[in-house]
């Protein structure tokens, strides 16, 4: 592909727009809750036990969709994904039943976690000098959503009288914009690099040191964070009475993750530097906030915490699409199920430590896996460095 079709490729804002409104009406789950647990007779927790099934497809799906990708093709896979996609929203939106409700949610799982798992390497196959600040645009992007979404879903609901199922339909709607023009455009893979085939050379690759260490920094980053967003608010009500604090917490938590994302995107040298001391700064601050007296002490070292936190993941799943042509989706998918099985394992003890002891010790142990996640980056930024110089670092 030559340099014009790449710079007119896009591929770039059809996937904005299609981050965007999926993480805009990503909230229907949290907010609505509580009305499609009366759609099926359910309880919250019956309900949310039900939806945590979705955590095998975020684990397992990167994977498989990555190697296919790689080996057939990222275009052929992005279109069963979105069909899958598209077929899941539809059964959520339709389900009469608890069951089928939860099977929708699995297939969608399973038609997101492959998306992205060609998705993203797709940006650094078609746009390998600015793959970087694209990817990490991409999280700004979820970010941004993230923080207006549970305000749309409220407004369409209150205002407009829209249910969760009219909502559901009305997000794939507007999905079917990026959905559709995705079938139209190139995915063009590069071709400097072999594409591992048979079982030796996927083994070879797969235990790449690079590969296993960023694995691992994104196991214990998402696990983190996971758990840090998921326990705040009950943070600030058992430790302080301040509910109300609780919902600036997350306000905050979101809007440093957008401005901390934004501003690395424009940074071209030193980002493995900056990803080791943001995540040691990160602990720091997890620490004195989860020591903090007051209130407003605990603000102002959880807004500090988050706006250190945030760069890594964006660094971590840039620096995977770049490094391994002919392999990237493989590559990506690998950190994607990293993250995920690091979401799954923490949830097995957080809540029961949180339970026993306090959210107060819970976020001293989350301190102590962000300290953890640094040591492991600056081995994987070591291997990374071996391996070849990347273009913008």
């Amino acid at each position: 592909m030559n340099k014009t079709r790449k710079k007119n490729n896009p591929l770039f804002p059809l996937v904005i727009l299609k981050t965007i409104v999926a993480n805009l009406f990503g909230a229907i789950t949290t907010i609505l809750i509580l009305d499609i647990a009366d759609s099926f007779g359910l309880s919250t927790g019956e309900l949310g036990g039900l939806l945590s099934a979705n955590y095998v497809a975020s684990v397992l799906m990167p994977l498989i969709a990555g190697r296919l990708g790689d080996l057939f093709g990222k275009k052929r896979v992005l279109i069963v994904s979105v069909v899958i996609s598209i077929l899941g929203s539809l059964i959520i939106a339709w389900s009469p039943t608890a069951l089928i409700y939860s099977l929708g949610v699995i297939i969608a799982g399973i038609g997101a976690s492959a998306e992205n798992s060609v998705i993203t390497p797709s940006l650094a196959d078609i746009y390998p000098e600015k793959a970087a600040r694209y990817i990490t645009l991409l999280q700004v992007a979820t970010s941004v959503a993230g923080m207006i979404g549970p305000l749309l879903v409220n407004l369409l609901h209150a205002r407009l009288g829209l249910g969760w199922r009219e909502q559901k339909y009305l997000s794939l709607a507007i999905m079917l914009i990026p959905y559709i023009s995705l079938f139209f455009i190139r995915l063009d893979q590069q071709q400097k690099g072999k594409t591992a085939r048979g079982f030796r050379e996927v083994a070879r690759l797969l235990s790449d040191p690079s590969l296993l260490w960023g694995a691992l920094t994104l196991m214990l980053y998402c696990a983190t964070d996971n758990t840090f967003t998921n326990f705040l608010g009950i943070f600030y009500q058992e430790r302080f009475g301040a509910v109300g604090a609780g919902v600036l917490a997350l306000t905050l938590h979101n809007t440093m993750y957008v401005i901390a994302r934004f501003l690395v995107s424009f940074i071209r040298k030193g980002r493995q530097w900056i990803g080791f001391c943001s995540l040691g700064l990160s602990a720091v601050f997890l620490f004195l906030m989860a020591a903090a007296k007051s209130a407003t002490a605990a603000l102002i070292f959880g807004a500090l915490y988050s706006f250190c936190f945030a760069p890594v993941y964006p660094f971590v799943i840039s620096d995977a699409a770049i490094s391994f042509p002919g392999n990237s989706a493989t590559a990506t998918s690998f950190m994607f199920s990293g993250g995920s099985l690091g979401c799954m394992l923490i949830t097995l003890f957080a809540p029961r430590v949180a339970g026993t002891y306090g959210t107060k010790l819970l976020f001293f142990i989350l301190s102590a896996t962000s300290l953890a996640a640094m040591l492991v980056y600056k081995i994987y930024a070591a291997h990374t460095r071996k391996k070849r110089s990347l273009p913008d670092c």
